[in-house]
């Protein structure tokens, strides 16, 4: 037996609510929405979660991973000038991958 009209608008919108779920959990898991999320700055003074600290020109950054390209960037967003040194490790050709693939925005 077909859809009704009813039922066929019911499932199109249950699919849009589908995509627009899917959106949100990709997004907020994105390295640069968690560094921002992980990251707040009032002057000089930086919080991570519920610890706090000062900001005098003391932050060297540590990150290794697939996803530390755009979270270094988020992390040197926030910082900025307090940054004075780190390292970040990278699978050799992520950039390229990520370009390919389309994934340019985790960058």
């Amino acid at each position: 037996m077909p859809y009704s009209l009813h039922a066929r608008m019911a499932g199109a919108r249950l699919h849009e609510h589908a995509i627009d779920i899917h959106n949100t959990a990709v997004t907020s898991v994105l390295p640069r929405a968690m560094v921002d999320n992980a990251l707040k700055r009032d002057g000089d003074r930086l919080t991570i979660g519920d610890c706090s600290h000062v900001l005098r020109h003391n932050v060297h950054v540590v990150a290794f991973g697939k996803a530390v390209i755009g979270m270094v960037r988020a992390a040197e967003e926030v910082i900025g000038d307090h940054i004075v040194g780190g390292i970040a490790s990278v699978p050799y050709g992520i950039q390229d991958t990520l370009k390919q693939l389309g994934k340019w925005y985790v960058m």
